[in-house]
């Protein structure tokens, strides 16, 4: 395994850290956005 494989595997494993980051904070918003719902029906 030369540096270029290693350097290949860090691109393709960042790359799956953003996907992962992207959908974490989008289930986060969506989350908020059905609490904030949900107390604004209750009043």
């Amino acid at each position: 395994m030369n540096l270029t494989d290693l350097a290949n595997i860090g691109q393709v494993t960042g790359a799956i850290a953003v996907v992962i980051s992207l959908i974490y904070v989008a289930l986060q918003i969506l989350g908020e956005e059905i609490l904030a719902r949900e107390s604004h029906e209750a009043r």
